[in-house]
């Protein structure tokens, strides 16, 4: 590992180095206590975490962070946290995020997208995957685009309304009972 210009980058091993009796790897990084303040919040130091992995999985739980991005070409991507913005791609592992952010993207090639929390904005993108939320707020705008995989989503019963665009070639949509007003697969709820 090396930290060049307040940056953490690390390695599995050096350069040009193949190690190929290692069955499996596993990277814990802990941020030092010093950068929450009271009640999780950062107070200092990590302002946004960039993740890029081959084909690791990636397992992040934050108390609170500005800003996420996570890029995969293989691994699962699980967030568990409070974020202003997560944008995280995966080719063919999932992307699991449970919390809250005020904006979410989303890109998968065949890996499912599931939503669990509050989200502001909510873009999800995958050609074979499936999308799922159960949101526990009322999101401002919610777009889906996939090819073949199904969307669902929960929501609580006391929101007003927001925007849903989906854009499927042969995947379902599927949600609780609420009143829509829209053509093709643009929704207006509330």
């Amino acid at each position: 590992w090396k930290l060049e210009n307040g940056k953490l980058f690390v390695r599995y091993c050096k350069s040009g180095l193949v190690l190929r009796s290692l069955k499996g790897k596993t990277l814990n990084v802990t941020f030092p206590a010093a950068w929450l303040a009271e009640g999780g919040e950062l107070s200092e130091g990590l302002d946004s975490l960039n993740l890029d992995v081959a084909s690791a999985d990636v397992y992040v739980d934050v108390p609170a962070i500005r800003s996420a991005d996570v890029d995969s070409a293989s691994g699962t991507i699980e967030l568990h946290g409070s974020f202003r913005d997560v944008n995280a791609d995966s080719a063919s592992g999932s992307v699991t995020v449970v919390g809250s952010a005020d904006k979410f993207d989303a890109d998968t090639a065949s890996g499912a997208v599931s939503l669990y929390g509050r989200f502001g904005s909510i873009e999800a993108d995958t050609a074979s995957g499936r999308v799922h939320m159960e949101l526990t707020a009322q999101p401002s705008h919610v777009e889906c685009d996939t090819a073949s995989g199904s969307v669902t989503i929960g929501l609580p019963a006391d929101i007003s309304g927001f925007t849903l665009d989906v854009d499927t070639a042969s995947g379902q949509v599927m949600g609780e009972d609420f009143a829509t007003v829209g053509a093709k697969r643009h929704f207006v709820y509330g």
